[in-house]
């Protein structure tokens, strides 16, 4: 070792600094951390101050076990070519003679545009189909047949005078609205005409709307 020795980390040093896969001590360690493969060792001799004895002490043991190697030739090979002088280039005795020009290059053949692919026709987009408007429910459910029955059994129950009853009759325009006229009516039945008679109504207009 000397002032200008230069020393990096092993295969088996870096593997330490990674994994301490061998366990070093702190100060080892820490020594073994400061070895980069650049600085000389009178430089980190210098850095070292007060411990700069331990220190060389702990490089000596590093370089022993293996964890650092000296590159301090690999460093003058690497660097002698850089510091090398330049040689001077050999005088020109005669001139050279021209180099024929290079022939032209052929011209290349135009690109051949490829034949478009005949395909089928591709389908049309299928549109799907307007909804029918939907049909009121009173011209499929509740048209003028099941009116004319209800009203029959109203008729049955209070007699020829239907009264506000029949006129609402007249305006339900589905099976919701029937269904509470149904149950709006049964109160004045049975006032009028008697429970039996509200009952039997009641029963015979539910089963007509299907309630």
């Amino acid at each position: 070792m000397t002032p200008e020795t230069i020393y990096a980390k092993s295969a088996k040093g870096i593997q330490e600094i990674e994994t301490r896969a061998h366990k070093l001590g702190s100060r080892l360690r820490q020594a073994l951390i400061r070895i980069d493969g650049i600085r000389t060792m009178d430089e980190l001799i210098e850095e070292a101050g007060e411990m700069a004895e331990a220190f060389v002490g702990h490089v000596e043991e590093l370089e022993k076990e293996g964890f650092i190697t000296d590159v301090t030739s690999d460093e003058a090979v690497t660097t002698a070519p850089l510091t090398a002088p330049i040689p001077e280039p050999a005088p020109v005795q005669h001139a050279p003679r021209p180099a024929a020009p290079a022939p032209a290059p052929a011209p290349r053949p135009e690109p051949v545009a490829p034949k478009p692919e005949h395909h089928a026709p591709a389908p049309a987009a299928h549109k799907p189909a307007a909804p029918r408007p939907a049909v009121p429910p009173e011209a499929v459910e509740y048209n003028s047949p099941v009116k004319f029955k209800l009203q029959d059994l109203l008729v049955e129950a209070l007699g020829m005078e239907t009264g506000k009853a029949g006129v609402a009759l007249g305006n339900c325009r589905n099976r919701d609205d029937l269904a509470r006229w149904v149950d709006l009516v049964v109160g004045p039945i049975e006032s009028t005409a008697g429970r039996a008679k509200a009952k039997a109504f009641h029963k015979a207009a539910k089963k007509l709307i299907g309630g």
